[in-house]
C-alpha cells in the first residue's frame, strides 16, 4: 500500500504534469540552440530550470509540511505561517523564472528589431 503523502506528492505532480512537461521543453529546447543563440538559451535555460526546480520542490515541501500537519507534528498556526512562507517564496521564484524567459524574448536584438546572429 502506497503512503498517503507520498500518494499526495504524486497526484499533484500529476497534476501539474503539462506545465512540468513544458517546462521540461523549453530546458531541452534552449540546451539544442546553445550554440546558435548563446544569450538567449542561457536565460531561456536559467529560466526554465528555476521554473522546473520550484514547482518540483514547492510542491514537495507542500506535501512535507501537510503530512507533518495532518500527523499533528505540526501546530495549525505553525502551519499556517509554514504555508504562508512557502507560499510567497515560489512566488518570487516563479516571477524570478518567467522574467529570465522573457529576458531571453529580447536578449540580441538589434535596435530595428533584426535578431542579431
Amino acid at each position: 500500500m502506497i503512503d498517503p503523502s507520498l500518494k499526495f506528492l504524486l497526484e499533484q505532480l500529476a497534476y501539474q504534469s503539462p506545465t512540468l512537461l513544458v517546462y521540461l521543453a523549453g530546458v531541452l529546447l534552449a540546451t539544442i540552440f546553445m550554440s546558435k543563440y548563446p544569450a538567449a538559451s542561457i536565460l531561456t535555460l536559467l529560466g526554465f530550470g528555476l521554473l522546473l526546480v520550484t514547482a518540483i520542490a514547492g510542491t514537495g515541501l507542500q506535501s512535507y509540511t501537510l503530512q507533518q500537519r495532518t500527523s499533528g507534528s505540526m501546530p495549525a498556526a505553525q502551519f499556517a505561517q509554514v504555508s504562508m512562507a512557502l507560499g510567497i517564496c515560489t512566488s518570487v521564484l516563479r516571477a524570478a523564472g518567467l522574467a529570465l524567459v522573457l529576458a531571453a524574448v529580447f536578449v540580441g536584438r538589434g535596435r530595428t528589431g533584426e535578431v542579431r546572429v
